[in-house]
C-alpha cells in the first residue's frame, strides 16, 4: 500500500500543525498546508519554514519520540481538558477524541480501549506524550527519519491540495461525483439486484457503466477475486443448495456471459468464499457437519490447470470446542465461525466468531444479542485445526475482514452508534482508523489495488450503493447511483474492464 503517510486517514480531518506553536500563542491560518519537523534533543523547530524555538526539546523514551502535551492539542486546534486529580488528559478534534493518563500505558480513541508502549510521562515538570500515537489517532501523517533522528509531521488533505474540512464533515465535504478526483484503478465485481431484482454478479470501472457477469433465476451473491484478479469464486444457489461457483473475468469486447463452473458442492450450505494470497487454497464457512447445526471454516485445496481452479477435498479449519459441544442436540452452541480473510503470510485465516451468549439461569432475562467478533485460526497445518482469540480495539460487533496488497493494514466493518461502519487497523490492533461516518449502513470493505482508497457498500440514501473512501483524507466518492435496487458486496481487483460495446 506504499508508505505510512498514503495509509492513514484524516480521522477527524484537521489542518495539522503539531508540537510546537503554544510558546508563540499561534496556530496555522485556516487553509493553511502544515508540514512540521522536529528533532530530537533540539530546541530548534520549523513549521512551515519558519524557525521556532522550544523550550522543552522532543526525547526518545525507548524507540518512541515523546512532545509536550499542550503543544499538539494547541497546534492542532483541538480542545483538551487537564484532569490533575486524575493525572489525565482528553483531546477532542471533530469527531475524534483520545484520553491518556500519566505512567498509565492504556488509552481511549472515540472510547476503544489501546495499549501503548510507552506511557505519558513528566519531564522536567512537563508532561510528554508519544507524538505518533497523538498524531495519528488524530489524523496526522508522521514520518521518522532516523539519519537525522527528526521526526516530520504533515497534513494528508493539504498533499492534494484540499482545503480544510468544516467542524463537523458534511455530504459537500466528503461526498464527491467520480470526475472529482483521479482515475481510480483497476475494477470492481459486485452484487446487484438492477435486473428484475434477482442477484447477479457485475463487473464495473469507475465511472463506467457495469458489464453483467451472471444471468440466472438463482441467486449469485458472495464474490471473491483470486490472487491474480482473472477468476471469481461465489456463491449461488442455482443446483438447489448454496454452493461455490467459479468463472472467468473476460478479457475482450464484444463477450458473452462467462461460463459459470461448480467449484465446492455439498448437500450443505457452502459460503464466503477466500482465495488464499498464493491460489493454492480456497476457504469457506459451511454448516456441513452436525445437521447443519453450526457453521465452521473449511479450506479446499486448489490446483490450476489449463481450463482454471480444481479444488480438491474440502477439511474443516476452526472445529474446535463448539463441535464437541453441539455433538449434543440439545446444547447451546459457543459460536458460529463465519466470512473468512486469509492472513497475508497464508498460514492464518481471520475469520469472524458468530458468539452466542450463554443461555440464562432459570426466571432470569436472556443474555443479550449475538456478538460478532474478529478470531484468527491457525492454518500450519490444516490437519490440525486450531482457532485463537484476537481482540479488536472497536467498540460493538465486528466483522468482514479485508487485508490491504501491503498486508499491513485490516479493514472491517463495525457497529457503532447502532450503526455499521468502515474501520482500519493494524494486524495488531494498532492504528485502529474510522474511515466513514454515514447516516446508514457501510459493509463489505475492500481495498484498491494500490491500497489508497476503500471501496464498500452503504445505504445512506435508502438503497445500498456503491462508494470509494480515500484513505489518506477521507474523501468519499460515489460508484453507483441505482435507484431502487441493491448493489453491494464490492471486491476490487486489478483487471480494468474491457471498453467498447457488450
Amino acid at each position: 500500500m506504499g508508505p505510512l503517510r498514503r495509509r492513514i486517514r484524516d480521522l477527524g480531518p484537521a489542518a495539522l500543525a503539531l508540537v510546537l506553536l503554544a510558546l508563540v500563542g499561534a496556530r496555522p491560518a485556516a487553509g493553511a498546508g502544515v508540514s512540521i519537523r522536529l528533532q530530537i534533543d533540539a530546541t530548534e523547530a520549523t513549521v512551515n519554514g519558519e524557525v521556532l524555538s522550544l523550550d522543552v526539546p522532543p526525547v526518545l523514551v525507548g524507540d518512541r519520540a515523546m512532545v509536550p502535551l499542550r503543544f499538539v492539542g494547541e497546534a492542532m486546534g483541538a480542545s483538551f481538558e487537564w484532569d490533575g486529580t486524575e493525572r489525565r488528559v482528553t483531546y477532542q478534534r471533530y469527531d475524534t477524541s483520545v484520553v491518556l493518563w500519566i505512567d498509565h500505558g492504556g488509552a481511549l480513541v472515540n472510547g476503544a480501549p489501546w495499549q501503548l508502549d510507552v506511557p505519558p510521562i513528566l519531564v522536567d515538570g512537563r508532561t510528554m506524550v508519544p507524538i505518533r500515537f497523538v498524531a495519528e489517532a488524530l489524523g496526522a501523517i508522521v514520518t521518522w527519519e532516523p539519519g537525522t533522528r527528526s521526526i516530520v509531521v504533515e497534513d494528508p488533505r493539504a498533499r492534494r491540495g484540499l482545503p480544510p474540512p468544516p467542524e463537523r464533515p458534511s455530504d459537500e465535504d466528503r461526498f464527491l461525483p467520480v470526475g472529482a478526483v483521479e482515475e481510480l484503478p483497476g475494477g470492481l465485481v459486485f452484487v446487484s439486484g438492477r435486473s428484475g431484482g434477482n442477484l447477479e454478479l457485475y463487473w464495473l470501472r469507475p465511472g463506467s457503466a457495469p458489464l453483467r457477469l451472471t444471468d440466472h433465476p438463482a441467486r449469485d451473491f458472495a464474490p471473491a477475486l483470486s490472487p491474480d484478479g482473472r477468476w471469481v469464486a461465489f456463491v449461488s444457489d442455482r443446483s438447489g443448495s448454496l454452493d461455490l461457483w467459479a468463472l472467468a473475468l473476460p478479457e475482450s469486447r464484444p463477450f458473452s456471459l462467462p461460463e459459470v463452473r461448480p467449484l465446492v458442492r455439498s448437500p450443505a450450505d457452502d459460503m464466503a468464499p477466500a482465495w488464499s494470497p498464493d491460489g493454492r487454497w480456497l476457504a469457506f464457512s459451511s454448516d456441513r457437519l452436525l445437521g447443519g447445526r453450526i457453521y465452521e471454516v473449511w479450506a479446499a485445496p486448489v490446483t490450476w490447470g489449463e481450463t482454471g481452479p480444481e479444488p480438491g477435498a474440502a477439511r474443516p479449519v476452526t472445529s474446535l470446542e463448539a463441535l464437541e459441544a453441539a455433538a449434543d442436540p440439545r446444547a447451546e452452541l459457543p459460536y458460529q465461525a463465519i466470512e473468512p480473510a486469509w492472513d497475508p503470510g497464508g498460514d492464518r485465516i481471520w475469520l469472524v466468531n458468530y458468539d452466542l451468549p450463554a443461555p440464562p439461569a432459570e426466571g432470569e432475562p436472556p443474555a443479550g444479542q449475538p456478538i460478532l467478533n474478529l478470531a484468527l485460526a491457525a492454518f500450519a497445518d490444516p490437519d490440525v485445526p486450531g482457532a485463537a482469540s484476537f481482540p479488536v480495539p472497536a467498540s460493538g460487533d465486528r466483522r468482514q475482514p479485508a487485508w490491504s496488497p501491503d498486508g499491513e493494514w485490516l479493514a472491517f466493518a463495525g457497529r457503532t452508534e447502532g450503526r455499521w461502519e468502515i474501520w482500519i487497523m493494524r494486524a495488531d490492533g494498532s492504528g485502529l482508523t474510522r474511515l466513514t461516518y454515514q447516516t446508514g449502513d457501510a459493509l463489505w470493505p475492500t481495498w484498491s489495488p494500490d491500497g489508497a482508497w476503500v471501496a464498500f457498500a452503504s445505504d445512506r440514501d435508502g438503497d445500498f450503493d456503491l462508494y470509494a473512501v480515500e484513505v489518506a483524507t477521507g474523501i468519499h466518492v460515489r460508484l453507483t447511483d441505482t435507484e431502487g435496487a441493491f448493489d453491494g458486496h464490492p471486491v476490487w481487483g486489478p483487471l480494468t474492464p474491457p471498453s467498447g460495446e457488450s
